[in-house]
């Protein structure tokens, strides 16, 4: 996730990053989709302007005026741990109070069914409550043959 300010040092990185990035998704980029453009340019445009590869060490002070974010503000639960978000849990456990977002691994958790009392469901009710109105009499969540057909399109 990127915001890029219009302040001095914002329009110098994006000019940078846009340096590194086009020739890369060029060569061997994947137009079509974002994920399939190797996301490590980014790492890499990170590691060049902070000059460090330790992202803990990259502070405005570090990195001429940037906030890098660590990633436990968006991806709170890993790619390892992802079935977390399907189980039950208790109360508000499942609130990170610095997470800016919840990624669910989406191509990966498809499949699996949501119910009121998961991380996923607690998510729904909180911040989709028309959505999960909607769809809460179901037991779970399935998708369609488009989203089928969509993943085969990725492969």
């Amino acid at each position: 996730m990127f915001a890029f300010s219009n302040n001095k040092a914002g329009r110098t990185l994006i000019h940078e990053a846009m340096s590194l990035l086009l020739p890369e998704l060029e060569e061997h980029g994947r137009h079509d989709l974002w994920s399939y453009s190797r996301p490590s340019v980014i790492t890499d445009l990170l590691q060049y302007w902070c000059a460090t590869g330790d992202v803990k060490r990259m502070t405005p002070l570090k990195c001429r005026d940037l906030v890098v974010h660590g990633p436990e503000l968006f991806y709170p639960i890993s790619f390892h741990n992802r079935s977390q978000y399907f189980r039950t849990v208790d109360g508000n456990s499942w609130k990170h109070k610095l997470t800016h977002t919840y990624f669910i691994w989406h191509r990966f958790t498809k499949y699996n069914i949501i119910t009121p009392g998961s991380i996923y469901g607690r998510i729904a009710h909180e911040y989709c409550p028309i959505t999960y109105q909607r769809y809460s009499g179901m037991s779970g969540v399935w998708y369609s043959e488009y989203d089928d057909m969509h993943d085969s399109i990725l492969d």
